[in-house]
């Protein structure tokens, strides 16, 4: 790191270089005679400080530059892309959040390019602006923005809810139903699911209280338990579902063969995902793709998975 200290009649600054980027210090702001007896303040642009000499506003992380409606250096967050611990640490998000955005891939762009609408007074990316469709006054504007989220969570780990999505995108969706045969087109939803202790424990507790004679026939609705998904792929592309049936019979050595078939309804409504996993930005992106959703960008579909489970073995520890 190379450090340079230097002073004009209205500011003193200091850059260091690190990583081939420029970073500033702040300035130091001042009031300076107007030429008519008045003194103007160098806070301007968002009530940040303006700097005479250069004519770059300091946003407290980064200068900017109004000229270009860009700022001059990376957001920090972008070199800890790779690293989901480092990128949580920064920013208390998980990576993939900023990943599915295409307005936050440019690492020097402000306020989701919206400087009209929105305001970044840290310099930082600017988490409260994460999903906003609804700055886009067209429809085409917002399915492109929804289109772009689909493709980043199919390279972000999430493609389930990325193919999801995708298929909410297109004209009268089809009502879906996921098996084994054709889950690869899903994001292998149902190896997802079976692997899920989200799925595994609802499914044992359903055993234990309506198998016990060996057999068992019963739909659970959400009031009655129904799988519920509290993380991952699963979480951001089903969370709660409508129903969950179970049927089946127990085998001699306490194994079971069973059917079970999760439907839920690819929907959104308003909701608050306080705390756990990505609260935060599930909360923000579930409620803009609500508003996409009343736009008629968004359209709703039935998404059943279907599962065969031979030889079960409710014991067997994973």
């Amino acid at each position: 790191m190379v450090e340079v200290i230097t002073k004009t009649q209205n500011t003193e600054r200091t850059f260091e270089i690190l990583q081939g980027s420029l970073w500033c210090s702040k300035p130091t702001a001042k009031v300076v005679d107007s030429g008519h007896g008045a003194g103007v303040d160098q806070r301007i642009f968002a009530g940040q400080i303006l700097d005479a000499d250069t004519n770059l506003t300091y946003m407290n992380a980064r200068y900017y530059e109004g000229n270009r409606g860009q700022f001059l250096s990376q957001d920090p967050s972008f070199l800890a892309i790779g690293d989901p611990v480092k990128f949580k640490a920064l920013t208390g998000q998980d990576m993939i959040d900023q990943l599915s955005d295409p307005q936050q891939l440019n690492s020097y762009s402000y306020a989701r390019n919206n400087p009209l609408r929105y305001n970044d007074p840290t310099g930082n990316i600017n988490w409260d602006t994460l999903w906003h469709p609804s700055q886009y006054p067209s429809v085409l504007g917002q399915a492109g923005i929804w289109y772009g989220a689909s493709l980043g969570f199919n390279v972000t780990g999430h493609p389930l809810t990325g193919a999801l999505m995708q298929h909410s995108l297109t004209v009268g969706p089809r009502d879906v139903n996921i098996n084994q045969q054709n889950q690869k087109s899903w994001g292998n939803a149902i190896t997802q699911i079976q692997n899920s202790s989200d799925f595994t424990n609802a499914l044992n507790g359903y055993l234990s209280t309506d198998g016990k004679n060996g057999s068992i026939n019963q739909t659970y609705d959400a009031l009655q338990g129904s799988v519920v998904f509290n993380s991952g792929d699963l979480k951001t592309g089903v969370h709660g579902t409508y129903s969950t049936a179970v049927q089946g019979t127990q085998n001699q050595d306490g194994t079971w063969n069973l059917n079970v078939a999760i439907t839920d309804r690819y929907d959104y409504t308003y909701q608050n995902y306080n705390g756990g996993e990505g609260g935060k930005t599930l909360t923000g992106a579930n409620n803009a793709a609500n508003f996409s959703q009343n736009q008629g960008v968004i359209s709703n579909y039935g998404v059943t998975f279907s599962i065969s489970m031979p030889n079960y073995n409710p014991n067997k520890k994973k």
